[in-house]
């Protein structure tokens, strides 16, 4: 008797666990707000300082820009422009996004 009994209580706390983990993974992975990453920039600065991954996006054909274009303020400068220069001609030719 004693060993059905300690087997149904096994089987009812592992069920109870189960549900509670499953519970708190589903919570998990879909958060009530918004989560925001922060990742800092100067890993992509120091890897742009060395000499074989410039040389490797040069041949690959992609500009470099010196350091000191390479902030946050300088790229927002360079989108704004990018956008006044690009931007009528997108409205004249009726380009929208898919």
């Amino acid at each position: 008797m004693k060993i059905r009994r300690r087997k149904f209580l096994h089987l009812a706390a592992g069920t109870v666990a189960l549900l509670v983990v499953s519970q708190s993974a589903w919570a998990q992975a879909y958060p009530a707000r918004p989560i925001t990453m922060i990742v800092p920039a100067s890993a992509g600065v120091q890897a742009l300082a060395d000499p074989a991954v410039r040389s490797h996006f040069i041949s690959l054909g992609l500009e470099i820009f010196p350091p000191e274009r390479q902030t946050p303020e300088a790229l927002g400068a360079l989108v704004k422009a990018d956008a006044q220069k690009w931007w009528p001609i997108i409205k004249e030719l009726g380009i929208k996004g898919e």
